[in-house]
């Protein structure tokens, strides 16, 4: 750490501390703002906090250990940040008051990290900080080899499927290695990596495939079916985003891969196996491989809306194996 880092870090601590004392002194319902610079050096953290809008005392240290520590340390060091009343009479009481009072003032600034803000957001940069904290530990896209309306699609794809399953955020996401580019030449996108000792999920996207995929994503098909002719999905990034992320529920939460397999079990016990077979290939050929890729096939369409194309037996089947 520099020498004049050193100064600032103490002197923006110093002010800190006498806003956090002066809290400790005034009436518990004052409200406070987080100001400071939002621009490309904003940590994640940063940008969360100064899109609350007014907190009370109360609210803040309600929000978790890295709130009660912003009091006191900001985001960290060579933070910029401070929390500063939020009152009518924040000039004659607190220094820096005249950019807490324009924050408050002005319209409520966008919290960027919101869930709802899922696929809507401007630059590359605001969407890996998005999914790095909504649906991966990891993200491995670089801002000048994937578009923002790729990630946004990638990301609000992703999304709902952890969300509504209470699924744990995937180990990583990003482009495929060289690993991947020699041994799965002809898969577009997704692919589970299961290691010996521990089961890590990552998400591999080849950068090709991509745009392949975007190219066909406007084609007509007359019906689900159809579409999924050729492989995954209808046509469009985010059916074939769906489907792996299908898998993924299967996989990881829970029983759903026992319960599914004792579905199709009874069913093909039950049913006529050429019953079976067609009611299978009217979902997608591709659902044909293994009763893993049907469960993926059912979850994209039930996702981009497809659920009167599956046949009921199987749609139902796909509930009780989700347990809902």
């Amino acid at each position: 750490m520099g020498f004049n880092q050193k100064i600032n870090d103490s002197m923006n601590n110093m002010s800190r501390s006498v806003t956090t004392q002066m809290m400790k002194d005034a009436p518990p319902d004052l409200t406070y703002v987080y100001i400071g610079a939002i621009d490309e050096k904003t940590r994640p953290f940063c940008l969360e906090a100064a899109a609350q809008g007014a907190l009370t005392e109360e609210q803040i240290l309600g929000l978790g250990g890295e709130y009660a520590e912003s009091l006191v340390s900001g985001g960290g060091i060579n933070c910029r940040h401070n929390w500063e009343l939020a009152s009518d009479d924040i000039q004659s009481q607190f220094h820096r008051g005249g950019e807490a009072q324009k924050i408050i003032e002005a319209k409520p600034p966008v919290n960027i990290l919101s869930p709802k803000m899922a696929g809507k957001h401007k630059t590359v940069v605001d969407a890996k900080f998005w999914a790095e904290n909504n649906i991966s530990r990891k993200v491995r896209f670089d801002k000048n080899d994937i578009s923002v309306d790729d990630l946004n699609e990638i990301n609000k794809s992703i999304m709902k499927t952890i969300k509504d399953n209470g699924l744990p955020l995937l180990d990583e996401i990003g482009w495929q290695n060289e690993v991947y580019k020699t041994t799965q030449n002809t898969a577009f996108l997704l692919r589970h990596v299961f290691d010996d000792k521990d089961t890590i999920y990552k998400m591999g996207f080849n950068k090709t495939a991509i745009k392949s995929w975007k190219k066909r994503r406007d084609i007509s098909y007359r019906t689900y079916g159809e579409a999924n002719r050729w492989g995954i999905g209808h046509g469009s990034l985010e059916s074939v985003v769906r489907h792996e992320v299908g898998h993924y529920a299967y996989y990881r939460k829970a029983n759903v891969r026992k319960k599914w397999v004792k579905e199709m079990d009874n069913l093909r016990a039950t049913t006529p196996s050429r019953e079976v077979y067609e009611m299978t290939r009217k979902v997608s050929q591709y659902s044909l491989e293994s009763k893993s890729e049907l469960f993926a096939e059912i979850h994209s369409g039930v996702m981009i809306g497809k659920e009167a194309s599956i046949p009921k037996p199987l749609l139902e089947m796909y509930y009780r194996a989700l347990g809902g």
